[in-house]
């Protein structure tokens, strides 16, 4: 697959040389769709469905995140409006809006802009911040940062502390708080915008 070998070029260059790295680190910087689709990788526990008639990874659950027409648009949507207004997403089941948005588009905008903090939100804290469970979103979180090259984030760049539910990029400070949904969620704090998960619950 063309993808595969792209990835494999420009991970390949950021380890050889200092300046590949510093330009690829901008790309990303400028253009979440280039993160996305030249160094992102997604979990996919599930076998292959009846309706995915595409075998290309195998039985492979770790996969390259390369995202859909539509998902997209919406990412390209969503940052003209992020922090500055409420977004509501209508989804379906399939459309990778966790991944998307609280994997994808956090994961991004923690990395690659100073002091950017970031809350999440879910119906209660372990669906937020379990590390035990796959399906959480700060384990989404952590599985696209531990499949990034090294000289984009490496384990000792960030914190991950469980008992303050709590990512802190070492590198630029930006920051990951992860809240139940209650009535008093983030009261007296100030974020550059919240992801609530299954919001309509």
């Amino acid at each position: 697959m063309m993808n595969m070998q792209f990835r494999k070029l420009c991970v390949g260059m950021g380890y050889e040389s200092q300046d590949a790295a510093h330009e690829l680190w901008m790309l990303c910087a400028r253009d979440p769709l280039f993160f996305l689709n030249t160094f992102a990788y997604l979990l996919e526990t599930r076998d292959k469905q009846d309706w995915n008639t595409s075998a290309q990874y195998g039985t492979n659950k770790v996969i390259p995140f390369i995202t859909r027409g539509y998902q997209d648009k919406l990412i390209l949507e969503v940052l003209q409006y992020l922090g500055r207004r409420d977004i509501v997403i209508p989804k379906s089941r399939e459309t990778g809006i966790s991944w998307l948005i609280g994997g994808a588009l956090a994961s991004w905008d923690w990395l690659f802009h100073d002091q950017t903090h970031i809350g999440f939100v879910s119906k209660d804290l372990l669906s937020a911040n379990n590390p035990d469970d796959p399906d959480a979103l700060f384990s989404k979180f952590e599985f696209l940062l531990n499949h990034l090259p090294f000289w984009i984030i490496s384990p000792s760049d960030y914190d991950r502390n469980i008992s303050k539910n709590t990512f802190k990029n070492l590198k630029n400070g930006s920051s990951l708080t992860a809240y139940p949904a209650k009535a008093d969620f983030g009261r007296g704090g100030r974020k550059a915008w919240l992801f609530m998960d299954e919001f309509h619950f």
